[in-house]
């Protein structure tokens, strides 16, 4: 079976429903007749990418799924990105030597989306989309209905659910944006079973009034960051078959997944997929064992071929996170090296922080980061949202008394800043790295 085809998928299930966005509904025979129809007016395969303005629209749809029929590759672009920015990344884009068509020639050129560094851009091969989507499918399990997307399909997970609802056969419900109560009643009214969100989407979807629908999803994906395991549990105290999921854009979006049957357990971010493999090394580059923390170098088929511009990879790659795998082979991640907090010479994981302070009652969300300070080097910071819809407020007493009680000297927060809402990445990610920056006016002294 042709997994990523379009005009395969309509020969074996023409009148089965593919696509739905609103009251708009296409067959895979409909939405293949659509395809058909637009092949002509795209170019012949070439050395650069196709750049497409990747909004969450049906043309969007039909244009990636014409490309990946005819084999072009295509370079998406956020829908929000400014013009400069656009014709930025498609300059460099169409600067550098592309491969021309073999086995591991790019199907999609992604770029990450960096909050301080030049985004690199990602070369994802056909066979990596394909073998993510086969093994992802694997591991969720028998269990057929639609896909939601509502991520953003310049990002590989927002892409990824496009290649697997058409490696699978099945539908994808198309949402312009993230919108809790679209989504859920999605769930219940468009027979959604399998959500891909981030932790901050989840947070948002468990405080909507319609957030007992989540239960009836087969799966609801949580990646992009680690997941608290407070918000973890409270989901699964509700019934939601939350499986947990690592991955990033070299490795094709997942690299590991929890099953829908294990999730009521708690596995970090789940055992590695097929043909995934993951090397913990110390800052020397020795093997660790299992158990022991240290970077994680990913190895397996759904790998990038390179960097743009950059010569090919070779070997695992450097992921620059931080974790270790349990006893049962389950990958738990504790941070990024380069948000490590050095402070007076100490090295401080952000994540730690914010497992042993983010139950506390009255806070609703927390992020820790480093401020450069001239002294220790940096300083240990909060964001905190208070929660408005408890009856115990919380105070800045209770929250040191928690950290004295939980966390090293070291560890302890010295400064806090109170907002809204958390500073995110476009990618919905807390935005750690920039979070000095963003909230340098907000800090004050926690005492």
């Amino acid at each position: 079976m042709t997994l990523l085809s379009i005009s395969a998928a309509a020969e074996e299930f023409p009148g089965r429903l593919a696509l739905v966005q609103g009251a708009a509904r296409y067959t895979f025979a409909e939405l293949a007749t659509e395809v058909a129809e637009l092949s002509p007016q795209l170019p012949a395969p070439r050395r650069g990418p196709f750049p497409l303005i990747a909004s969450n629209e049906v043309e969007t749809v039909v244009k990636l799924l014409a490309l990946i029929e005819r084999r072009v590759p295509f370079l998406p672009l956020h829908p929000r990105l400014c013009d400069d920015e656009r014709e930025r990344l498609v300059e460099r884009a169409l600067a550098a030597p592309f491969a021309a068509a073999s086995a591991d020639a790019p199907m999609a050129l992604l770029f990450t989306s960096g909050t301080s560094a030049e985004p690199k851009g990602v070369l994802l091969p056909r066979s990596a989309f394909e073998i993510a989507a086969r093994n992802s499918l694997a591991r969720l399990g028998p269990a057929s209905g639609a896909w939601l997307l509502s991520m953003p399909l310049s990002h590989v997970g927002g892409l990824s659910v496009v290649t697997r609802a058409l490696a699978s056969r099945q539908p994808v419900v198309l949402q312009d944006r993230f919108d809790p109560a679209a989504l859920l009643l999605a769930i219940r009214d468009e027979g959604v079973r399998f959500v891909s969100v981030v932790p901050s989407m989840l947070q948002q979807l468990l405080e909507h009034v319609l957030a007992p629908h989540l239960a009836m999803a087969e799966a609801i994906i949580v990646g992009g960051a680690p997941c608290p395991d407070a918000l973890a549990a409270r989901a699964r105290a509700m019934g939601v078959r939350l499986c947990a999921t690592y991955g990033l854009t070299e490795s094709c979006a997942m690299a590991t997944l929890q099953s829908p049957g294990e999730s009521h357990l708690n596995q970090g971010s789940g055992r590695p997929l097929d043909g995934c493999e993951f090397f913990i090394v110390d800052e020397r580059g020795a093997p660790l064992p299992r158990g022991k923390t240290g970077e994680l170098h990913l190895d397996g088929p759904t790998l990038f071929t390179g960097y743009l511009g950059e010569p090919p990879r070779r070997g695992p790659h450097p992921t620059g996170d931080l974790g270790f795998l349990d006893a049962e082979g389950a990958l738990h991640v504790t941070g990024r090296r380069s948000e490590l907090i050095i402070t007076g010479g100490e090295n401080v994981s952000p994540l730690a922080i914010e497992a042993a302070l983010g139950d506390y009652p009255g806070i609703k969300e927390l992020l820790a980061f480093g401020v450069p300070d001239e002294r220790w080097g940096e300083r240990v910071a909060l964001a905190v949202v208070a929660d408005v819809s408890g009856d115990v407020p919380w105070s800045n007493e209770g929250l040191l008394l928690r950290a004295k009680e939980l966390l090293a000297p070291f560890e302890r927060p010295r400064l806090l800043a109170k907002v809204d809402q958390l500073p995110l990445t476009a990618a919905g990610k807390p935005d750690r790295r920039g979070a000095a920056a963003r909230l340098a006016k907000l800090l004050r002294p926690l005492t």
